[in-house]
This record gives C-alpha cells, structure tokens and sequence, in this order.
C-alpha cells in the first residue's frame, strides 16, 4: 500500500528523467 505509492513515484521521476 505505502510501499506501491513510494514505487509509483519513483516510477514517475523515472519516466520523467527519460
């Protein structure tokens, strides 16, 4: 549950990066 958030905006940082 928190865990999923935190990926999901590590995700989207990612995703941004590229």
């Amino acid at each position: 549950e928190g865990a999923i958030k935190e990926v999901s905006e590590l995700l989207d940082k990612l995703v941004k990066a590229v």
